[in-house]
């Protein structure tokens, strides 16, 4: 919700934008596989999703991610509130949304972090 509301508040235009300061290229010297994300996620929020694509090819696939994964949250915690079926709802909700959410993160963040590992190389 933080990444989202994040992207909302901050604006994508130059010089009226905080931009988070990129670990890996103030090291390295060079701009890393995620930078331009906040400002693409900022781009997405406006409708403006093609430029946000330019700005970063990630972006569309993460900021899906965590909009889903917000949904998610969302309907697990609705879900685990009602305590009709007892313990073993709790138990199918809570494993499928690992289970779920775990599948989800490794086919959103592996081609990202591929490409870091190899950047570093």
């Amino acid at each position: 919700m933080l990444i989202i509301l994040y992207a909302v508040v901050n604006s994508p235009e130059e010089g009226e934008y905080y931009a988070v300061k990129c670990v890996h290229e103030a090291v390295l010297g060079e701009p890393c596989p995620s930078c331009g994300m906040s400002r693409a996620f900022s781009l997405i929020v406006r409708g403006r999703v093609d430029e946000a694509r330019l700005m970063n090819s990630h972006s569309t696939v993460l900021f899906l991610f965590f909009s889903l994964q917000l949904l998610i949250r969302a309907a697990v915690s609705a879900l685990l509130m009602v305590k009709r079926r007892g313990r073993s709802l709790f138990r199918v909700v809570l494993l499928s949304d690992i289970a779920v959410s775990s599948v989800m993160a490794l086919i959103t963040f592996y081609p990202l972090v591929r490409l870091m590992i190899l950047s570093m190389s």
